[in-house]
């Protein structure tokens, strides 16, 4: 029946696409889920999620551009009670691998069964939890205690009504009581605020450059700071640092890309190609970067 289709319908998508299953969904209100990849919920502000709308899983690289947002939107979403689940992973913005998929259509299974839209398969409970609490165990064997705690406090979130958890509780307590986790949390909170910052600076020099659609000393301080950026992340030792770095450049590089295509479609010409130049000195070593340069200049004097 349409009842029945409309029960297991589900929307999927990466980056923008991610974003047009999130607004298809609440739109049309007869989504029963959103798998988000890459990016988080429509930019328009005037959509507030609610409990009963749909159920939301979420993936995203740790090396992501949008991986601050993504946390961003599962405090959202836990604000107004919306059932959702976060999948973070070692990787880029590109779309999951077959593996973190995988997590995220069984927790889609568990959401149906709670919404009553199934009938509980055990067996299926059993396998799916056993699979997750090896990736916590895992994380936690090889000294990644606060990926290990977010990997045990989901455990809490969808198996306490399958299973007694007192000893996930116990795990939890232990490694949030060590000194390494504690001091993670610090290193995690200031690796956030100096991206942040540092992405500030970045921004206000595009932002002040854009307004006349020209660099200010023929693109030498865009040449130094990369230059930095580059090196910085070929030196530095600290795998969360690094991380953090590679987010830094490919949010700016993401940014200064997306304005180019909107100025193109806007036919501004001369602001894209502020844009491509800057574009150049991030993918000195790549053709299709000159390509898209070639293709700004023509524009403007046709």
């Amino acid at each position: 029946s349409e009842m029945c289709i409309r029960d297991r319908l589900y929307t999927a998508g990466f980056s923008g696409g991610s974003r047009l299953a999130s607004a298809i969904a609440a739109v049309t209100g007869k989504v029963q889920g959103v798998i988000a990849c890459g990016a988080g919920l429509p930019v328009n502000k005037t959509f507030t999620p609610s409990a009963t709308l749909f159920t939301y899983v979420a993936l995203v690289g740790d090396e992501d551009m949008n991986y601050q947002e993504m946390i961003n939107t599962k405090e959202e979403l836990d604000q107004h009670a919306v059932p959702n689940e976060l999948l973070i992973y070692e990787d880029s913005h590109r779309w999951p691998p077959q593996k973190q998929i995988v997590r995220a259509f069984g927790w889609l299974e568990l959401q149906a069964y709670e919404k009553k839209l199934r009938t509980i398969d055990a067996e299926f409970v059993k396998t799916y939890y056993e699979s997750q609490y090896k990736i916590a165990d895992s994380l936690a064997h090889h000294q990644h205690e606060f990926r290990a705690v977010r990997e045990y406090k989901s455990l809490l979130r969808n198996f306490a009504n399958y299973y007694t958890l007192d000893s996930i509780q116990t795990k939890i307590a232990l490694l949030e009581n060590t000194d390494v986790y504690k001091q993670e949390v610090v290193i995690r909170a200031n690796n956030i605020k100096e991206e942040n910052a540092r992405y500030e600076k970045f921004s206000t020099k595009f932002t002040h450059e854009l307004l006349r659609a020209a660099s200010d000393d023929n693109y030498r301080w865009w040449q130094t700071e990369i230059g930095k950026l580059n090196d910085e992340i070929a030196k530095e030792t600290n795998i969360r640092k690094i991380k953090m770095l590679k987010r830094l450049k490919y949010t700016v590089y993401a940014g200064i890309y997306e304005s180019s295509m909107m100025f193109i479609g806007n036919e501004k010409y001369k602001h894209a190609l502020y844009c491509d130049l800057v574009l150049v000195h991030f993918n000195p070593e790549q053709a299709y970067w000159y390509y898209r340069l070639a293709e700004s200049l023509s524009l403007i004097h046709i």
